[in-house]
């Protein structure tokens, strides 16, 4: 007679509170950075529309991109090493941090041929890590226990 095995799911272990605390730390900085990114085609837009002192809020809110640019790097750090939640947010955020200063490099020599379709790439990937870093479950699909070193024999 054939024996059955009783299989049990195991669930996936639930994230410490560092893991959360990280991911809450990455999620505002995210999503304050994608609303900057978002408000630079409207301020654009209105520019071209006429008016005129949106371009320098357009400027000021691309500076403004920098440091929120730097946060979301910081943040990403600290999602990768102490929340353990992998290396992917790190590298947007790096990527991030690269591509805002030759956003603004271009913006400010007017070389628009570059400085739009970079512009469009911004603002998709900042709302892609918005989507990333706030989707329902996250911490718990993400988070990877430390694996136990083998001790040296």
């Amino acid at each position: 007679m054939p024996a059955t095995m009783a299989t049990a799911e195991v669930a996936a272990p639930s994230p410490p509170a560092q893991t959360m605390t990280t991911l809450w730390i990455y999620r505002v900085v995210s999503v304050l950075h994608a609303l900057l990114m978002v408000a630079q085609p409207i301020l654009i837009g209105r520019f071209l529309e006429g008016d005129f002192g949106s371009l320098s809020a357009h400027a000021a809110v691309g500076g403004i991109a920098m440091l929120s640019a730097t946060l979301l790097l910081v943040a990403g750090v600290l999602v990768w090493r102490p929340g353990r939640l992998g290396l992917q947010p790190l590298i947007w955020s790096a990527a991030m941090f690269v591509l805002i200063p030759a956003q603004l490099a271009m913006g400010y020599t007017r070389t628009t041929s570059v400085h739009i379709p970079l512009g469009v790439a911004i603002v998709a990937g900042s709302v892609a890590l918005v989507v990333w870093a706030c989707r329902p479950g996250r911490a718990r699909m993400s988070w990877r226990p430390r694996t136990p070193v083998e001790p040296v024999r």
